[in-house]
């Protein structure tokens, strides 16, 4: 075997030599990379394992080479994977001739990008929600802090009054009465106060949960989920009752995950279904599932208001809230679509205004999957 031979095949960058017509040699890294057998990737064409929407782009690149007008070419593009996954890479290529100046094969090397994508995307994400985050604890605790500050301030005035009166006072009855009058000034004050107090005690528990999420560790296990909804409808009884919902549970089939997060990821399903009922029909909530090889399939249905067409691309981001009429800062479905990308698990949302909404959660049936 020659250096260049060996160098090709031991390389632990993907490298490949595509002929014109599309067929290729590969090493074991490409392979490796894609998941396919050498014998299996050598009898596919370069189109075969690229994005469809990305061939006509590639074919644009690969002319510059044909036609001379470059030496080396560099370019991002995607491949299918064996298993149906996409696979990112930075391609470097340059084109083989004959001595007569005719294309042979397009040497290239491919370095998978995936990873270095998925986490330039993350710190995208995560800023823009850190924004998102500044914009909503400077717009909703503004008002809370300006209401605590203010009536703070005349509290402190009334009491340094009463200290006042008590200091040069001989007259107990008058005295009696002017400490009455103002401890229902101060009451009253505080009757402000203390909504604000809760109003950013319940922001910054709402931001909590969503850090909890991302830092908690999932511990894996065979879940009930007889027992979890279960536990949850006593936890929700008496806004149920009070809501006169009528609640109606199927068997439910058991599933992998984290009880904790199933818990929270379900309870906060049902919490929007008790937020969002109709008042013009009698509310009901279902709960039923479907079960296949690999997935169990949570379907959480209500006959509520329902979400917008418009709304339903936005109902799982950071705050996003499709009705401003209910009391909340958008967190709930966040936290729902958090705690699915941490189990392995999907959710999709059908829904019809005023007739109501379904949640299908999917989550793994075996540990394996």
């Amino acid at each position: 075997m020659d250096k260049y031979k060996f160098s090709f095949e031991n390389s632990a960058v993907g490298k490949s030599f595509t002929n014109i017509d599309g067929t290729m040699e590969v090493n074991q890294a490409f392979c490796d990379m894609l998941g396919y057998s050498k014998e299996e990737l050598v009898s596919k064409t370069w189109q075969n394992i690229s994005h469809p929407d990305d061939i006509i782009e590639i074919e644009n690149q690969l002319k510059k080479l044909i036609s001379g007008n470059e030496q080396k070419i560099s370019f991002e593009k995607r491949y299918l994977k064996k298993n149906g996954e996409i696979l990112r890479a930075e391609i470097h290529t340059s084109l083989q001739r004959d001595d007569f100046g005719n294309p042979l094969f397009f040497n290239t090397n491919i370095i998978d990008i995936t990873e270095k994508r998925v986490q330039e995307f993350n710190i995208v994400r995560l800023h823009k929600e850190l924004e998102q985050i500044v914009n909503v604890v400077s717009h909703d605790l503004r008002t809370p802090l300006v209401n605590i500050s203010g009536f703070s301030q005349e509290i402190k005035k009334t009491i340094d009054k009463l200290v006042a009166i008590v200091d040069n006072s001989d007259d107990v009855d008058a005295l009696k009465k002017t400490i009455e009058k103002n401890s229902k000034q101060i009451n009253t004050y505080l009757d402000f106060i203390f909504p604000s107090v809760s109003k950013i005690n319940y922001l910054i528990e709402s931001l909590l949960s969503v850090s909890r999420i991302d830092r908690k560790q999932a511990q894996m296990i065979e879940v009930d989920m007889n027992k979890i909804i279960s536990s949850i409808m006593l936890v929700f009884e008496y806004k149920v009752k009070a809501s006169d919902i009528k609640i109606t549970i199927e068997e439910l089939p058991s599933c992998i995950g984290d009880e904790h997060l199933i818990n929270q990821l379900f309870s906060n399903l049902i919490d929007n279904a008790i937020k969002y009922k109709s008042t013009d029909k009698n509310a009901e909530i279902k709960f039923f599932a479907t079960k296949s090889k690999k997935n169990a399939t949570y379907h959480v249905q209500d006959n509520g208001i329902g979400i917008k067409s418009e709304d339903l691309e936005n109902i799982f981001e950071l705050f996003y809230r499709a009705n401003k009429t209910v009391e909340g800062y958008g967190l709930g479905l966040s936290i729902v679509k958090r705690i699915l990308n941490k189990l392995n698990g999907q959710i999709s949302v059908q829904s019809e205004l005023n007739k109501g909404t379904t949640f299908l959660v999917s989550l793994p049936s075996t540990l394996n999957t």
